[in-house]
């Protein structure tokens, strides 16, 4: 039975796989993608993300802003003393905006190619489906993750450069970026038929995996560029450019956003939305075309 079954919902999913990449036709994935708002995505959320900065090379050139405001001014009312980074106390880096829709957008996965779909020989109901990005010619060649910035650096006046005598002061800079994958990156996204009978089908996903490509090093391959808009006194634009391009490419702040990315996918509302459009799609192609399972022996309803 497990067998029989197993093959009326891979040929099920095979007839409906051709039609997924097919342009031009309502079951196309580009265009659901775009008509269902994942491409761009955010512009009706309010997606605010902390990062990761604790890469010794990102805390060393972070250090260079208080150096900075040290040499251009005079921030400590002592007058030997030193402006230093606050010991044990990294950069604090943020994308997004908790206030205002659309502070980070998501864009360029409408270009996808549904790779396969796979009914699981432990379990027939339990599909694997990969999706790969970035591959089609007509679509933009690049997945791309944008929006505000914040990088704040803690500052402390010294006397040694070892041990703070005054609590840090937090110097923050402002601007945006662009954060573009290099390559395809890939989903793997797992649903299941939680609903199989004469005319009826209901899809559930449980479970959305993005994977980015890599490079030698094992980092994703991502570039980030940014552009500072605001700077505390005393410090040049350069020098905090160069401390949030640092912050932001480091290995550590990259997966942290690629798994943000993939803590939104997992939502719970999220899953259920994907899980609407999957049975939408599947569901109104095997309508259409008279090719509906509803036995283990035929897909044939009509």
């Amino acid at each position: 039975m497990s067998d029989s079954i197993q093959k009326v919902i891979q040929d099920m999913l095979n007839s409906v796989l051709p039609i997924i990449n097919t342009p031009g036709g309502p079951y196309y994935l580009p265009t659901w993608i775009q008509t269902n708002g994942y491409d761009p995505f955010g512009k009706a959320e309010k997606l605010y993300w902390s990062l990761s900065t604790n890469d010794p090379a990102v805390i060393q050139t972070a250090g260079s802003i208080c150096a900075q405001i040290y040499q251009n001014g005079d921030p400590c009312s002592e007058p030997k003393a030193f402006y230093i980074a606050a010991p044990g106390t990294a950069p604090a880096l943020e994308v997004g905006d908790d206030k205002d829709f659309g502070g980070l957008l998501i864009s360029g996965f409408s270009n996808a190619y549904m790779a396969s779909m796979t009914s699981q020989a432990s379990d027939p109901y339990t599909i694997i489906a990969i999706a790969r990005f970035n591959t089609l010619p007509n679509y933009p060649p690049n997945a791309v993750i944008s929006g505000k910035f914040t990088l704040t650096e803690y500052c402390c006046c010294s006397n040694d450069q070892k041990v703070c005598t005054t609590t840090p002061d937090a110097q923050t800079g402002t601007g945006t970026f662009i954060a573009t994958v290099i390559g395809s990156a890939t989903a793997t996204i797992t649903f299941r038929i939680t609903d199989l009978s004469p005319g009826v089908l209901t899809i559930g996903v449980e479970n959305v995996n993005i994977v980015p490509p890599m490079t030698n090093q094992g980092n994703p391959a991502v570039t980030i560029t940014v552009d500072i808009t605001s700077i505390p006194p005393n410090v040049n634009s350069q020098t905090y450019n160069n401390a949030a391009t640092e912050a932001l490419n480091s290995p550590q702040a990259l997966n942290s956003i690629l798994s943000q990315v993939n803590t939104i996918m997992n939502q719970s509302g999220q899953l259920s939305a994907l899980g609407s459009i999957l049975t939408q799609v599947i569901d109104g192609y095997l309508k259409s075309t008279h090719q509906y399972p509803f036995n283990t022996a035929s897909l044939a309803l009509y």
